[in-house]
């Protein structure tokens, strides 16, 4: 059976030193003389499945300890022990949620034991759970993108490339904590992109003026990505970044409410100037062209991000990209299209910018069946830009 590691803090040594000497076969014990000791041990080494901890000790006691203990690692099972039988402490420590058991000194060691099996067999059931959810929900991740592939292959390749961007400025910005949501987020934000008529994505990517009309339909698409999002356990925070991903920093934009500013979700300001700064990128080619562009509209953007992303910007601008040109055959996953795709009459079929995936390249092999395509396909090389 798994070595489950458990910490037991006291400031009496002969405890501590009792305690271990009978239960070190049994666990993987580590033992502390003061919450401070103690949490330097879960800083460390955490997280712990279980930590006893005594209750009346010097500086930091075990209720204030045993708190730290739960905002660090939330399932980690907590156990009390103390010498005095005092009632009303238990009461507060159980109801406050701080412990899963209260023990009175002195306390047998096959007490002990027996109460820290019992801790562990709840944390295993929360790892097994908690492993389920991860499970389910990086499946039915991958199963939004796979359908978002067969669907808008230009939607699947755009939410590629803004989620390599917009996790590429939260990283520069320290963002650690959040990083995976704002991941997620960009990865998914184009999941409304359902809603949108093939017509419309081909002028959405060329640049081409929309009507009333087609503007109305492109704006319905965070709502609709955030509530097919939303329904998805664990990610509702992610379905917030999705529904604001157009939202303005001056307050425009959508969803038309009253947020703007500091009050917009963080990731979501992040994925509206990965957005635009995509969507200009695919217009003039160059990054240090798309920023300007950026810059004559700045109160659109949260500048702190603006700032990154120029920063960002001026450490890549001077590598060298390298273009080919293909066959339908020999493309492969993951180049970026430098130039449009046409049938052999001129029809535009997939403008450039977008990211080659197995499903664009099934669809390029299907017109090229029906229609006819122009060869040679010029792409970016992968790692050159």
């Amino acid at each position: 059976m798994k070595a489950y590691k458990i910490l037991l803090v006291d400031d009496e040594i002969n405890v501590l030193n009792a305690f271990t000497r009978h239960l070190r076969k049994d666990f993987d014990m580590r033992t502390a003389l003061s919450a401070q000791e103690g949490l330097g041990f879960i800083q460390e080494e955490g997280p712990f499945a279980v930590v006893v901890s005594d209750l009346k000790m010097p500086g930091m006691d075990g209720i204030q300890f045993l708190a730290k203990v739960r905002e660090l690692y939330p399932d980690t099972l907590r156990i009390m022990l103390t010498g005095h039988a005092d009632l009303n402490v238990a009461i507060e420590a159980i109801n406050s949620g701080e412990v899963f058991r209260f023990l009175v000194k002195p306390c047998s060691v096959e007490n002990l034991k027996k109460n820290i099996l019992d801790a562990i067999a709840i944390y295993r059931l929360k790892e097994a759970e908690k492993e389920l959810l991860e499970n389910t929900l990086k499946n039915s991740i991958k199963v939004l993108m796979e359908i978002l592939e067969l669907v808008s292959p230009e939607a699947f390749g755009r939410s590629r490339r803004l989620a390599e961007l917009a996790t590429s400025i939260a990283m520069r910005m320290g963002i650690k904590e959040s990083l995976w949501e704002i991941e997620t987020s960009a990865l998914l934000s184009q999941i409304g992109w359902v809603i949108i008529p093939p017509s419309l994505v081909l002028k959405l990517f060329s640049g081409e003026s929309l009507t009333d009309e087609e503007k109305q339909i492109y704006e319905m698409h965070p709502m609709i990505g955030s509530e097919l999002i939303g329904k998805i356990p664990r990610l509702e925070n992610v379905a917030k970044i999705i529904c604001y991903q157009e939202k303005c920093y001056d307050g425009s934009g959508v969803p038309k409410d009253a947020v703007k500013g500091k009050d917009i979700p963080l990731g979501a300001r992040i994925l509206k100037v990965s957005i635009d700064f995509d969507t200009f990128k695919l217009r003039f080619e160059k990054d240090r062209k798309a920023f300007e562009m950026m810059k004559l509209q700045a109160d659109l953007y949260d500048p702190q991000i603006l700032e990154v992303l120029q920063d960002m910007i001026i450490g890549t601008e001077k590598e060298e990209i390298t273009q080919l040109e293909l066959t339908i055959d020999e493309l492969k996953e993951g180049m970026l299209l430098a130039e449009d795709v046409r049938t052999k009459k001129g029809q535009l079929l997939i403008t450039k910018g977008n990211t080659v995936s197995n499903a664009l390249i099934e669809r390029l092999k299907n017109f090229a069946v029906s229609v006819g395509v122009k060869e040679p396909i010029v792409v970016y090389a992968p790692g050159t830009l």
